[in-house]
């Protein structure tokens, strides 16, 4: 069951989520956490770091399971992923960068790999994640058709990804085409789960989250059979929606 919580502005969005986020730390300061990536969590970030600026928060404990990342790049490209989670995660929250259990963007055995992470995730647990709903209802990169028990795995961006995903990197044509992706079925496992969802472009797809039948056609509606979901949504995204319960 999903709680969907509405808020009239950004502002108020963030600090709801960061709040939530802060609860769950200073309850279990050696948190296992997934930190997705992307324009709806960023101010969630960035309130939670003028928490740990202020002192009056601290992450120094918690594990972080990296969500996705580019396959192909080498060190150094700006295109990694764990460079922009570093940017945007691990510094301003003083997440120390060995306290992560990276994806790789190049191995020689990328099934040993995501069996690994899975197998870490299965040990240890997440705790709590932090998520944005893509475009056409995908969670991390586990795109339409994925599989509700999907592991760890080598995916294939769908066009939709590649055009919402080159707004980061300046054009199409700069954006991987495959990744690693932790699965759906491994996110379900989490404790607790936020879903942070802003903006009237994400309207459409936030009611189809919701309302559809629960179908891999929009991966999204899985978190519907998920423990402890909220999903925080801005007004402009939740036009038409009503908060409460959605089953």
């Amino acid at each position: 069951m999903i709680e969907l919580q509405i808020y009239p502005d950004d502002i108020s969005l963030n600090q709801a989520a960061a709040e939530w986020m802060a609860g769950i730390i200073r309850a279990q300061p050696d948190s296992k956490l997934v930190l997705a990536l992307g324009k709806s969590p960023e101010g969630t970030y960035q309130t939670l770091a003028h928490m740990v600026k202020g002192g009056v928060l601290s992450f120094r404990k918690c594990r972080v399971y990296q969500l996705d990342e580019y396959l192909g790049l080498k060190p150094g490209d700006r295109r990694l992923l764990f460079a922009w989670l570093l940017r945007s995660c691990l510094d301003p929250l003083d997440i120390p960068a060995n306290n992560v259990v990276r994806l790789p963007s190049e191995s020689p055995n990328l099934e040993k790999v995501c069996a690994k992470t899975d197998r870490i995730v299965n040990q240890f647990g997440i705790d709590a994640m932090v998520l944005g709903l893509g475009p056409n209802g995908h969670l991390g990169f586990n795109e339409p058709g994925s599989r509700f028990d999907s592991p760890t795995r080598v995916v294939t961006l769908t066009p939709e990804s590649l055009v919402s995903n080159a707004t980061y990197w300046g054009k199409q044509e700069d954006v991987p085409t495959r990744a690693l992706t932790m699965g759906l079925g491994t996110l379900s496992h989490a404790r607790r789960s936020l879903l942070v969802v802003n903006g009237s472009h994400k309207r459409d797809i936030l009611q189809r989250m919701l309302l559809d039948e629960i179908s891999p056609k929009v991966p999204a509606t899985c978190m519907r059979n998920w423990s402890n979901v909220t999903v925080m949504a801005d007004a402009a995204a939740a036009i038409d929606l009503e908060p409460g319960p959605f089953i």
